[in-house]
Formats: structure tokens, sequence, C-alpha cells
């Protein structure tokens, strides 16, 4: 990402909404937790079809609207300045290199108050690789379903299809 933008200014956020069972039940925090296009709301302040299957109210309660109201701002900051921060926000840094400095604002909230923070740790594509091998959360057939059918052939998935070997 980083090479293909030039001089522009990256911002990477993770929400980490959805991951609460108190505050979108037991199954969906299990099943769906924090997905792609959890964002959608909280930039919006609508519910998506994205999000249709949290229970009602998962968005409603303060500390959520509270989130929303935050990352709004984030972003209509972004949008008028193109830069995120402002007066009340915690600080979003640039995101600088895929080896050091800041790599993401985390957000989330636990239904009362907001959590918000820089973070600066890494992922790369061999750990998230090595943490499939070692998982042991699902059999080893649904394991196989999901890389061989599921997971293979996107955009990301390069990588993934030649460490499986899939076709």
């Amino acid at each position: 990402m980083f090479n293909h933008y030039g001089k522009a200014p990256i911002y990477t956020m993770k929400i980490a909404y959805g991951n609460n069972p108190k505050l979108v039940g037991e199954k969906t925090a299990f099943t769906s937790g924090s997905i792609h296009g959890i964002w959608i709301p909280f930039a919006t302040g609508i519910p998506t079809a994205t999000t249709a299957g949290y229970p009602a109210g998962s968005f409603d309660n303060p500390g959520a609207l509270a989130l929303t109201a935050q990352i709004q701002d984030y972003l209509g900051n972004f949008m008028r300045t193109g830069n995120p921060n402002g007066k009340g926000l915690v600080t979003w840094k640039k995101w600088t290199s895929a080896t050091k400095g800041p790599s993401q604002l985390y957000v989330n909230s636990d239904g009362t108050k907001v959590n918000i923070h820089q973070e600066y740790g890494r992922t790369t594509y061999q750990s998230i690789l090595d943490k499939i091998v070692r998982d042991t959360s699902i059999t080893e057939n649904a394991k196989e379903e999901l890389i061989k059918h599921v997971l293979s052939g996107r955009w990301f998935s390069k990588g993934l299809d030649t460490f499986f070997h899939n076709n």
C-alpha cells in the first residue's frame, strides 16, 4: 500500500466493536465479531446489510453512539482538511511503514464508554499463516474447507494459496 500512494498520508483504523458478547450476544460475537464492514454504521450512523445479523440495539447503546460520533469527527476532519485529528480526539498518527512507527488507531466501546488509542504492533502475512496452521478451534476438515474453498482465490490470498498449495 505504502509504495502506491506516493506522499499521500495513510491512516489505518482497527474497529474491534462486535467482539463483546455482552453487546452483540454470544452467537454474533463468535460467528461474526468485528466483521469487515463494521465501520459502515459507525461512519454513517445507519446499520447496513453487513450488520443486519447483529441483535437489535447493538449500535444504539451510549458507548456505540459516542464511538459513532468520534469516528464521524475523524472522517469529517480528514475530508475537510486531509488530517483526521481535532479537538477532543485521541491523536491519530499517520501510518509510517511496514516495520516501525504507528500502525493503526484502535477503536472500540464497552457499551458505556469509548476506548481509542494508537497502536504500534505489526502483523505479517507469515504470522497469519502460522496462526492458521496452529489453530485448533475447528476441525482439520473444516479448516481445509475454509482454506481451499473460502479463502482461496481472493485478492489477498496469493501467499495463502502458495503456502497451502491451492490451485
